[in-house]
């Protein structure tokens, strides 16, 4: 059964078909409303809902989807994201008050957002792009839009100090030509999952799933449990390691962070790595990899473990081609 709504002076209609959400504005009056609802209606009993023109306020959108995603973030993320939506709730009924349909959100429109985040001195203004790349991807995932507007917005330069040090192809071969066998598998998996070391310290064999090729991790108090997927070098690595620790529940039972942490120092200097050295950087590594490959921020942050989608978006910096040369030297 669907429903009307009143926005501003004009009446909304709002209904159902083949599980998706319409919304189509009649006018001021609320007697055509209640028929062009019953019209509707009638079409769609008739199975010719392929006919409804699929738009939307956007204030319905950002409404619904605000009450769509509570679940499926961090607490922090969602507060992100609903900071995102009341300021662009502002941002519209202020500077832009001629827009009503989601499909009016131009790229113009969206710089102009960001124009205004800034002037408000809002912090994280990039932050807030990305993430309403991802409101945007929702709606076309739900068919109200066919590109995402935010993608032809220039994104404000990255500090480089803050851009995290990553390993190039050349210099992560080198750390593991000269490894010892547990420091290479460590470093291989790190490498394929983005796990930390302390991570692997409490990884057992039965947080592996052979069969969903997949690890299930949930050590950290108060964080949310995640799957990772497991490619298949990684799993024949662990599987034939699993031979050699048939008798232990952990799958690095003998693994000491201080050992391994002074191995890769001895590394780094024998190969003449210029920067200093510790685990983070596979993770950064296999994350900045991941954002190459198109990758959301919140399902990296989701990956990693984080409990903020902000403790990853540094790694924004390498979505676009050539960003670094090499490894950790950032082009000027």
């Amino acid at each position: 059964m669907g429903k009307i709504q009143k926005i501003g002076s004009d009446y909304f209609i709002e209904f159902l078909a083949r599980g998706l959400k319409y919304q189509q504005k009649i006018g001021p009056s609320r007697a055509l409303a209640v028929k062009a609802l019953k019209e509707t209606e009638e079409k769609i009993s008739r199975g010719e809902a392929a006919t409804v023109v699929r738009d939307i306020h956007w204030t319905v959108f950002l409404d619904d989807f605000l009450v769509g995603i509570k679940k499926d973030f961090s607490p922090k993320t969602f507060q992100r994201f609903r900071s995102l939506v009341r300021n662009f709730k502002v941002f519209l009924k202020q500077d832009r008050p001629d827009i009503a349909r989601l499909s009016e959100l131009t790229p113009r429109v969206i710089e102009d957002f960001r124009s205004f985040l800034d002037k408000a001195n809002k912090p994280d203004v990039n932050l807030n792009i990305f993430l309403l790349r991802e409101v945007f991807d929702h709606a076309i995932k739900l068919g109200y839009l066919n590109d995402n507007p935010t993608l032809h917005v220039r994104i404000l330069p990255a500090n480089k100090k803050e851009i995290p040090v990553i390993l190039s192809e050349r210099e992560a071969e080198q750390f593991l030509r000269y490894a010892s066998p547990l420091l290479k598998l460590t470093v291989e998996i790190i490498l394929a999952t983005g796990l930390s070391l302390e991570e692997l310290a409490q990884l057992g064999w039965n947080n592996i799933d052979w069969t969903r090729n997949c690890i299930s991790i949930l050590f950290k108090k108060k964080a949310q449990a995640r799957t990772i997927f497991l490619v298949a070098q990684a799993k024949e690595k662990l599987k034939d390691h699993r031979k050699d620790q048939s008798n232990s529940r952990k799958v690095f039972p003998t693994l000491s962070k201080k050992k391994l942490q002074s191995e890769l120092e001895d590394i780094a200097k024998q190969i003449a790595f210029p920067s200093s050295v510790n685990f983070e950087i596979f993770q950064n590594t296999f994350a900045a990899h991941l954002m190459r490959r198109g990758i959301s921020l919140t399902s990296l942050q989701k990956i990693l473990g984080k409990n903020d989608v902000a403790q990853v978006f540094a790694f924004t910096a390498f979505i676009e081609k050539d960003v670094y040369s090499g490894a950790h030297h950032i082009k000027s």
